[in-house]
């Protein structure tokens, strides 16, 4: 097993929708060997380029402006009861994971997104050891320039059984027709603010 100074590869994250599901993995369970080693020195020695680009993701009903070329995954969770399909599109700068998840619903039912966006919710800030704290927010809809509620929380930890690995998190969440998102960056530390914003302002649904 090798480990990295950074958070664990952006590929294992995709494959594993650890990003999603539980946010952080275990680095144990979840980093590659010899390449992912020379990688992360690599990374740890050179300050990271943010290379942004407009990108739409007609399935998932999103557009947004990710700081590098995004990967797409997609797999079945059980929530609530069902089996949903979630779709992950997640871009790594550096230390630095930016990612939308989407899960499509069957229908657009309320009960069915409250209990997808609790999901979500608690998932990820119980993989930093915090209750999330959740405030208002908005979310734009591209065609029409309104915007619908949303929720958000900023808040940072320990990941639970590792070595005192710290991270920092940011999210918001949605839902909008037969559809439930959740906007998230993950880093070690919190990113400088230009480029949160960037990345959430830039996020759009139609």
């Amino acid at each position: 097993m090798f480990k990295l100074p950074t958070i664990p590869s952006l590929a294992t994250l995709l494959r594993a929708f650890d990003v999603i599901r539980r946010a952080l993995p275990n680095p144990r369970k979840v980093l590659l060997g010899a390449a992912g080693l020379a990688l992360g020195a690599c990374l740890t020695a050179c300050t990271p380029a943010f290379d942004w680009r407009s990108v739409t993701n007609t399935d998932g009903g999103f557009s947004a402006t990710y700081p590098a070329k995004p990967a797409l995954d997609e797999r079945s969770v059980q929530i609530a009861g069902q089996s949903l399909r979630m779709q992950m599109q997640s871009a790594r700068v550096g230390d630095t994971v930016f990612a939308v998840g989407v899960v499509m619903l069957p229908a657009d039912t309320p009960a069915l997104q409250a209990a997808v966006l609790d999901y979500l919710q608690q998932g990820l800030a119980r993989n930093i050891g915090v209750a999330p704290q959740v405030q208002p927010a908005r979310i734009q809809l591209d065609a029409t320039g309104e915007s619908i509620p949303a929720t958000q929380f900023a808040a940072s930890g320990v990941v639970p059984d590792s070595k005192h690995e710290h991270r920092f998190m940011s999210a918001r969440f949605a839902a909008h027709g037969a559809r439930v998102y959740e906007v998230v960056i993950v880093a070690p530390t919190e990113p400088a603010t230009e480029q949160v914003d960037q990345f959430f302002d830039s996020f759009k649904l139609f």
